[in-house]
């Protein structure tokens, strides 16, 4: 997977116990759908505060599909991809 660390504007719900389920995101010029939540967990940074990690089965608009990792840094109120893999 390539490590990127950039911020994205990313759709999500807020559930009722203030967990975070992110449904599509754009990166450059290119939107991507989330197809599928693999995995989600969370832990605290001592720099970033909580932070919601989630890897995601995306397709984009152009119907290519690729595995991804996206972080919300929630004392940034952010979206960041950490790091993906088109296959």
């Amino acid at each position: 997977m390539k490590l990127i660390n950039k911020p994205i504007r990313l759709i999500a719900g807020f559930n009722p116990d203030g967990k975070v389920t992110p449904t599509s995101f754009i990166y450059g010029s290119r939107h991507y759908r989330v197809t599928r939540v693999q995995d989600s967990w969370s832990y605290h940074s001592w720099e970033h505060g909580n932070i919601q990690h989630f890897k995601l089965q995306v397709m984009s608009n152009s119907g290519q599909e690729m595995l991804c990792e996206a972080s919300f840094l929630q004392d940034k109120i952010r979206w960041v991809l950490v790091k993906y893999n088109f296959w």
